[in-house]
């Protein structure tokens, strides 16, 4: 299979499914892709195998978290990680952020944050009585030396 033969299969298994917008990003970003790596030395065939099947491809795309919420995510938040495979063609990773996984990492931040801040208020109200009456101390000793000099 050739990359026109690959793209135009990509786009007719993902029209039944999507917006136009969204499959003419996602075939764009295989057409990227191909292009890339053909052009790092690679040839098409290889790219091609590499990629299999692209009904398979589409099933994936389709029914990705990602998918569902479609104005969340870009392909920037995909992430290529090669590895070397037994015949020395690097394999493709796709890392997909879930929105259980954002609203884990929110959650997470947000109790953070609070633990934060309770152990400031619990210090400062542990340490204010003991600290007031120092810095009381401390003022009206500079207001003195001031006076003096």
């Amino acid at each position: 299979m050739n990359r026109h033969e690959f793209l135009k299969q990509l786009e007719h298994a993902l029209e039944a499914e999507m917006n136009p917008a969204k499959v003419r990003e996602h075939v764009d970003y295989y057409r990227s892709y191909i292009a890339e790596e053909v052009k790092n030395g690679k040839s098409e065939k290889e790219v091609m195998d590499l990629l299999g099947d692209p009904w398979v491809i589409a099933r994936s795309i389709i029914d990705s978290p990602l998918n569902e919420t479609e104005d969340q995510y870009t392909y920037a938040d995909y992430e290529e990680a090669e590895q070397e495979a037994p015949f020395g063609t690097p394999e493709i990773k796709i890392k997909k952020i879930t929105g259980w996984k954002i609203a884990a990492v929110c959650v997470g931040i947000v109790l953070i944050l609070v633990l934060v801040i309770s152990l400031l208020t619990g210090l400062i109200s542990m340490l204010a009585p003991v600290l007031v009456p120092l810095l009381v101390i401390w003022i009206v000793l500079r207001i003195v030396e001031n006076h003096r000099r």
